[in-house]
């Protein structure tokens, strides 16, 4: 689904707000392809809350990546 579609778009309560990190992955993790992890490092951000249509694939796998890259999620 791309971004842009109606489809895809998120819950109020779960929109972007100014100065979050927006990740558009190529892949299916959102850490092994896209600068996530050094971004949050550099922020200090330890805690992440993950996001998605289905958990089954991109999702899961972001969260495997982050909690073996000792993210608390």
């Amino acid at each position: 689904m791309h971004h842009e579609d109606r489809a895809a778009a998120s819950q109020e309560r779960l929109a972007p707000q100014v100065g979050d990190i927006i990740v558009r992955e190529v892949r299916y993790g959102g850490m092994s392809t896209t600068h996530l992890d050094q971004q949050l490092r550099e922020r200090g951000i330890t805690t992440l809350i993950v996001s998605g249509i289905s958990t089954i694939g991109a999702v899961l796998s972001t969260v495997i990546d982050a909690a073996d890259r000792d993210y608390q999620l």
